[in-house]
This record gives structure tokens, sequence and C-alpha cells, in this order.
């Protein structure tokens, strides 16, 4: 299920990894390219991130930069 990270099989084996991880001690790093889904990862415990991609977040800070141009 390539890119298909919402898919309930997917969120299943993130979670878990992110269990398995939390009961050997070994650091889990989340991918959460929303706030709504850092808080939620946060309320499991997880502290580390990876924020997006590159392209993502070139594509969000250009939509904001043509916002703010825009007016």
């Amino acid at each position: 299920m390539p890119w298909q990270v919402r898919h309930p099989r997917v969120r299943e084996a993130v979670n878990t990894l992110r269990a398995a991880c939390a009961r050997h001690g070994v650091p889990f790093c989340a991918m959460a390219t929303t706030e709504e889904r850092r808080r939620e990862w946060r309320a499991d415990g997880v502290t580390a991130f990876v924020l997006g991609q590159d392209r993502d977040l070139f594509s969000r800070a250009l939509r904001a930069h043509r916002e703010t141009a825009a007016g």
C-alpha cells in the first residue's frame, strides 16, 4: 500500500512498530505532516518527528508565500 499512510492496515503496522519500540526502549521517530497528527503522536509519548519530505515542506512554503503575496 505505497503512500497510503492513512490506510487502516498501514496505521496498524506503524502502531505495532511504535509499541515494539516502546517495549524494547528503542527510540521511535514518527512521520507527522500535520499539527493534528503530531498532537496524536505526542499524546502517545513520541518525542521525535520527521516533519515531512523536502517536497512537502517546499510546497507548503510556496503556498504560504503565494497567499501572502496575493494579499
